[in-house]
């Protein structure tokens, strides 16, 4: 598949933590690279996440949009980045064994694709 995005991160965001997963191209032709980090959800540690994907030329930053954690993680990135969430019930069909990690992987697998179906782009109401 085509990959319509070259540089995105998926978020997979909880009450403390955020694990961020940023996709890019690899070394090789037509390979990909992904590097994982977590950051936790204070407003410094949230601007260290703005400032690694700015380092990492992120164009799309997808998170999934559960609960009310992901309000301020939304609000910290959208002034900087295209941000989409993501419809929790279509994160589900995480191949394999679910873990942080394997989501915020699966979410910037699905945004390098451009899976429009998946991923609806979207703005966050007030916070």
């Amino acid at each position: 598949m085509q990959v319509l995005y070259e540089r995105c991160a998926g978020l997979d965001v909880h009450r403390d933590t955020v694990v961020a997963t940023v996709r890019s191209p690899g070394k090789r032709r037509g390979s990909r690279s992904t590097q994982t980090r977590t950051f936790r959800t204070t407003m410094r540690a949230l601007a260290e996440l703005s400032d690694w994907l700015a380092c990492e030329s992120v164009e799309l930053v997808g998170m999934e949009a559960t609960g009310v954690y992901w309000k301020p993680v939304f609000t910290s990135l959208e002034d900087r980045f295209t941000c989409w969430l993501v419809n929790a019930a279509h994160l589900r069909n995480v191949p394999g064994r679910k873990t942080d990690v394997a989501d915020s992987v699966w979410i910037a697998q699905l945004e390098a694709l451009g899976y429009d179906v998946t991923i609806e782009p979207a703005s966050a109401p007030p916070a």
